[in-house]
């Protein structure tokens, strides 16, 4: 994967450098080796005056995995016998994906080994930090910055010379906080450990379970978080000090609120949510207006959250019935902003559906298996079948159910939607009990800030991806006089 487009890419640039240095030879031409071509070519001689810049995220993302400090050495390596300009971008956005907002990555330690392991390789470092606070919001700047602080200090003062002794280097720094020095560093030093810890990582990710489940537990949150507090009382009255304990207490303080909020969310968590359809007799005319008399007495998905549990802005009901031979949904998806995101075009069939206003219908036989279904305002439509919900892959967009109908109608405080499912079209079968869930993704904007929002909700907390069947609730069909 790491070389699918590599000879494409790279000679391309390789012709431009090489066209460059004969008009102005003291010029560079630069490209990041990303993704698809990350990987040197095999057949591609480097002009001098190519630079290249190393996107490589999993030697700071999953520190504690498997040989892969090995494997950044082993592709520093490989750059460094193609061109003489090496250069890396590093990804710090421990805090970036949803279910670790707010949770800070401390590693002052392992960006010492890093640069050393690189040193004379690479000629310097490209940091990009994370832009999205603590509630998961997009913005232009560097949010939550405290969380980086001692990284950056430590990590650019090893940038200048990566032999220096990172230990002398976090000396100085906790000597900042003057009589709280000793509490500041046993909260940093916590904190690394607790972040570099290979026995609490068994899945090498880092995401909801592994960050608050197993790394940073509301017993060691209320524990670290204890020592600023006490450091900010004991500087009380002595000042600089007081002022600058005060800033690393408050700049910590959202990621104390993430943990509650996260705690709280598996706590009030009612799993295995059951939800019965019920038979109708009459059967509503698919146009996307839910004012058929027959819905009154559908069975009803609502109260939804966000993917922890906690409570949502957005709140969306889906209503079901079922006549025996299809299945017949019902969403009212409310805006409290009164605007839609729509990114797609009008009447669109397996579009990315997903990266606008919409609600999604996960049906699953055997927690394998998966059918999914989105629609959204202007009636946009994706259909999908996942055969190993572990294996996705977007081939499985390509599938199409048959016999399937979907409408949307759009009010002023909500639009609505309805969607006929034959009973054929994914094989159910009466009497049986499947797993579903039912999900909105749902944007707006936030003040002062011009771009959208994105908050993701669902009938059944999923702690992660929608794609999370472990999760999910159990649904049947009641049959009337059967």
């Amino acid at each position: 994967e790491g070389k699918k487009y590599s000879y494409a890419i790279w000679s391309f640039v390789n012709k431009i450098a090489e066209e460059i240095r004969k008009t102005h030879p003291d010029r560079f031409i630069s490209c990041c080796a990303y993704n698809g071509y990350r990987i040197p070519p095999e057949d591609v001689y480097f002009q001098p005056n190519v630079a290249v810049t190393f996107c490589v995220p999993e030697h700071l993302r999953n520190p504690w995995a498997d040989d892969v400090k090995k494997k950044y050495v082993d592709e520093i390596v490989a750059w460094n016998k193609k061109v003489q300009n090496l250069y890396v971008w590093d990804y710090w956005l421990y805090r970036w994906s949803p279910g670790v907002y707010g949770a800070p990555a401390i590693y002052p330690h392992l960006l010492s080994e890093i640069y050393l392991l690189e040193q004379g390789r690479v000629k310097g470092h490209v940091i990009e930090l994370c832009n999205k606070d603590d509630t998961g919001i997009l913005t232009k700047y560097w949010q939550n910055w405290m969380m980086d602080q001692i990284n950056v200090y430590a990590g650019f003062k090893l940038l200048w010379n990566s032999n220096q002794n990172v230990d002398e280097i976090l000396d100085d720094y906790y000597k900042f906080f003057g009589p709280a020095e000793q509490l500041i560093r046993k909260f940093y030093e916590s904190m690394e450990y607790a972040f570099l810890n290979p026995a609490t990582k068994e899945k090498n990710t880092w995401d909801w379970e592994t960050c608050w489940n197993k790394t940073y537990t509301g017993e060691f949150v209320n524990q670290v978080m204890g020592y600023l507090k006490e450091a900010e009382k004991l500087t009380r009255g002595n000042e600089p000090y007081h002022t600058r304990v005060e800033k690393v207490l408050k700049g910590f303080l959202p990621f104390e609120l993430a943990s509650k909020k996260y705690s709280s969310g598996v706590k009030k968590t009612e799993k295995n949510k059951n939800i019965t359809v019920v038979e109708t007799k009459s059967t509503p005319v698919i146009d996307g207006k839910l004012n058929e008399p027959c819905w009154q007495n559908a069975s009803i998905a609502d109260n939804f959250v966000d993917l922890y549990n906690n409570n949502c802005l957005a709140q969306t009901k889906f209503l079901l019935l079922h006549d025996g031979k299809n299945f017949y949904i019902g969403i009212r998806a409310f805006l409290p902003e009164r605007k839609i995101k729509k990114y797609q075009k009008e009447g669109i069939r397996d579009g990315t559906i997903w990266d606008s206003e919409s609600c999604e219908l996960f049906f699953s036989p055997d927690g394998i298996q998966c059918y999914q279904f989105l629609i959204g305002p202007g009636n946009v439509f994706t259909d999908l079948y996942v055969p190993d919900i572990k294996k996705f892959t977007m081939e499985a967009i390509k599938w199409n159910a048959t016999g399937i109908e979907y409408s949307t109608s759009i009010e002023n405080e909500f639009w609505t939607a309805e969607i006929k499912i034959p009973f054929t079209s994914i094989n159910f079968t009466p009497g049986s009990q499947w797993l579903v869930n039912f999900c909105r993704n749902y944007y707006y904007f936030v003040d002062n800030k011009n771009n959208w929002a994105y908050e993701a909700s669902s009938w059944q907390a999923v702690f992660g991806s929608f794609h999370n069947i472990s999760m999910f609730g159990t649904l049947n069909i009641k049959m009337e006089g059967r």
